[in-house]
């Protein structure tokens, strides 16, 4: 285990998550799903590691609900209304954009729906991010987001921010009304009401 990710998991546990590591991906899926109860409502928040861990088709599978304002079939209108319902889920099952070496989850939204849920709501959070998220400091999770994780969620999405056509942001941050960076949340300690497991797999997984 390199040093970096040995002191983050230090640090997270000492600011009161649950953490477990593992270096291999299958072993991390089973282990998720199996603290994961088979009967809980689960809030889909468009991360691409749990999506390419397969983890929505196998919780879906067992019988699990899950609330997703992404299904492609969904009006403008009836997506809003799915992003609403995400408050009511038992578990929220997400990745975090950074996670610092002193232990802080990093992150940045444009609706807010995801780093809401991550706060306050759910019975359980569960965050799955791969050991490339893992930064020195709070400027470098920062850095790692505007620089990263930002312009490859802007081309994934197909927004015509600056950071898609890979212009450097602005220090005050660009302009464009498909802006995606609009809320901020950097969560230094579990929120008192909010058990949160954070699973990180040695592995580079996710933007």
């Amino acid at each position: 285990m390199k040093d970096s990710v040995a002191k983050a998991i230090a640090s997270l546990e000492n600011n009161g998550f649950k953490v477990r590591f593992f270096s291999n991906e299958n072993e991390a899926r089973q282990a998720i799903l199996d603290e994961i109860d088979a009967k809980a409502t689960i809030a889909r928040c468009g991360s691409v590691t749990c999506t390419d861990l397969g983890l929505w088709e196998s919780l879906s599978q067992r019988g699990n609900e899950i609330i997703d304002p992404y299904r492609p079939e969904l009006s403008a209108e009836e997506k809003d209304r799915e992003r609403k319902r995400l408050l009511t889920a038992e578990v929220l099952l997400t990745s975090s954009n950074a996670i610092t070496e002193d232990g802080k989850l990093v992150n940045i939204d444009g609706v807010g729906n995801r780093v809401a849920l991550q706060v306050f709501g759910p019975d359980l959070v569960v965050i799955v991010a791969g050991t490339n998220k893992i930064t020195p400091n709070l400027h470098e999770a920062l850095k790692r987001i505007k620089t990263v994780a930002c312009p490859q969620n802007a081309r994934r999405l197909g927004l015509a921010t600056p950071c898609a056509q890979n212009i450097p942001c602005p220090e005050n941050g660009c302009e464009s009304p498909q802006r995606m960076c609009r809320a901020t949340v950097i969560i230094e300690k579990q929120p008192r009401l909010t058990p949160t497991s954070i699973y990180l797999i040695d592995k580079s997984l996710g933007y």
